[in-house]
């Protein structure tokens, strides 16, 4: 009979004496209880794939940051990692987001839990690879013909106008570079076929059998 809000979620650093959740009313929460609340955590040195799905994700991020490094400059890479994250991001999707509150059978709400949403993953994707991404032709335009095709899976408005702000900013992000013309008139127009639905696969076979 409580209402538990969770402070820390899978994958989340955490130290003895930080707080791990709430409870209330106060009155119910005995010594028992918080006993029993405390040994639902399991606490480990390093975070897990498969309970924290955003540590893969994190792990792709990484390696195409480090592949379009100066010191390495392997754009394939980084290009590999993103074709991995767009099949994770398009089977998002596809589903139904976790909620932040959580009911019992009754009806009664018993959680408060943070949900990562669609919008933190394209984040934790997009706006940490595109300062690296944009310096790099074939990988800014990887990574443009990545958030389209995403855009076409994309089952409603609010995934579309995420997926359509990330592109500005790629755009925004690669202008600064000081890209070629050619290259850069390329990008917007790969961005602005992708808003009308048109992908740049989709471009290419419309080409070819035109």
């Amino acid at each position: 009979e409580l209402v538990v809000y969770l402070s820390r979620r899978p994958g989340d650093f955490h130290c003895k004496g930080i707080e791990l959740l709430r409870a209330w009313p106060a009155e119910r929460v005995s010594d028992d209880i918080v006993k029993k609340l405390q040994e639902v955590f399991a606490v480990g040195m390093h975070r897990t794939f498969s309970q924290n799905v955003m540590f893969s994700v994190d792990q792709l991020v990484e390696i195409a940051q480090r592949a379009l490094s100066p010191g390495v400059n392997d754009p394939m890479t980084a290009m590999n990692c993103l074709d991995w994250l767009q099949t994770a991001l398009v089977t998002m999707t596809q589903r139904d987001p976790p909620q932040r509150l959580r009911y019992n059978k009754n009806g009664a709400l018993r959680v408060l839990a943070h949900a990562d949403q669609f919008e933190d993953f394209c984040s934790r994707v997009f706006d940490q690879l595109r300062q690296y991404v944009a310096v790099d032709r074939n990988a800014a335009k990887h990574m443009m013909r990545t958030i389209t095709e995403i855009r076409s899976s994309a089952k409603n408005d609010l995934q579309r106008s995420i997926l359509d702000e990330h592109a500005g900013r790629l755009i925004a992000e690669v202008e600064k570079s000081g890209p070629e013309r050619f290259d850069f008139e390329e990008l917007k127009q790969m961005d602005e076929l992708g808003r009308k639905g048109i992908t740049a696969n989709r471009k290419k076979f419309d080409d070819v059998f035109a």
